[in-house]
């Protein structure tokens, strides 16, 4: 489904050879040449994409080590951290881990800590299913939910999905000396949003 989104937003075109069936959906193509019997039919607006349902269920720290790999903040989760799980038919293609923010005033803050989609299920828009279920729990409980990023699309997708932006440009440097300097913002932009529901 990446795929075809990013060609359909492109002045190109894009032909794929496989041996797998299952992908015509996804896909969408204009037109489909079946090697088995030589057949060529024209299939535009002939394939809808599938379901796909998930379940979101609290998981252990240790499912990490499944999604560490794929997020540029890939080393442990803070020992503090509530993780929770999308999982498709059974398996977890997805997850999110929220902390408690330690404000000097404000004690009612959760911030998410990793948001993390397994490569084959990208760009469908789990990840933004997954963030809403989770905030909107949180929410529930009277908590403040933020998120902090620097992704672009994610950026995109938060500004049209039920999140008011609070903060856009990097951190400010406070002069001490953090032990955990890797997760600092200091040297990139980031927007911080806070989920409004």
């Amino acid at each position: 489904m990446a795929i075809a989104k990013a060609i359909r937003k492109s002045d190109k075109q894009f032909v794929a050879v496989t041996c797998h069936y299952d992908i015509l959906e996804w896909l969408q193509p204009d037109w489909v040449l079946y090697t088995d019997d030589m057949r060529f039919e024209v299939t535009a607006g002939k394939f809808f994409r599938p379901t796909v349902e998930l379940e979101v269920r609290q998981c252990s720290r240790q499912l990490w080590s499944l999604f560490r790999r794929y997020h540029y903040l890939n080393y442990d989760l803070h020992v503090s951290s509530h993780c929770y799980a999308a999982l498709h038919n059974g398996e977890p293609i997805a997850f999110i881990a929220i902390n408690h923010f330690p404000h000097p005033t404000k004690k009612n803050i959760k911030t998410i800590h990793r948001l993390v989609v397994l490569p084959d299920y990208q760009g469908i828009g789990i990840g933004t299913k997954l963030l809403n279920v989770v905030a909107s729990f949180y929410k529930k409980q009277g908590f403040a939910v933020h998120i902090t990023t620097s992704n672009p699309a994610l950026n995109r997708t938060l500004s049209r999905s039920g999140w008011i932006l609070v903060r856009l440009g990097r951190v400010k440097d406070s002069g001490r000396n953090f032990s955990l300097d890797k997760t600092c913002s200091k040297t990139r932009n980031t927007a911080t949003w806070k989920y409004k529901g």
